[in-house]
């Protein structure tokens, strides 16, 4: 049974539309580096949506054991070269064949930086 965290979203959920191109997430944990319980690894992701409170991102690996724990996510734009990297939760984890689908949750006050290439995702119509 995966373990899934049935919380409800508090913000509306903004897709990330392809059509935009790729946005490449890392999800790294700290540790020593000795790869148990996920420590000192990196995960490659692709965001699949957003919020100003959190994301969720199709992760290539499986972070069952990692829901309720902080991370590192560095999100890069394939167009640009702006890096944002945000300390987060894992909130759920939703396995999808070889990979899963992971929502995050933002720890920093506020949420997402009004200042990132980001924010532009967060409009009603991101196309605006």
């Amino acid at each position: 049974m995966p373990n899934v965290q049935k919380v409800p979203r508090g913000h509306k959920r903004q897709p990330i539309p392809f059509s935009a191109g790729v946005i490449v997430v890392e999800v790294s944990f700290a540790g020593d580096g000795d790869g148990q319980d996920g420590a000192g690894l990196t995960y490659p992701a692709t965001l699949w949506d957003i919020t100003r409170e959190g994301c969720c991102a199709l992760v290539q690996g499986h972070l069952d054991e990692q829901v309720g724990h902080r991370c590192q996510l560095t999100m890069r734009d394939a167009q640009s070269p702006e890096v944002v990297s945000l300390e987060a939760t894992v909130q759920w984890c939703d396995p999808e064949m070889h990979n899963a689908f992971c929502g995050f949750s933002f720890l920093q006050q506020g949420g997402l930086p009004v200042d990132t290439f980001l924010e532009s995702y967060l409009q009603d119509s991101w196309a605006d």
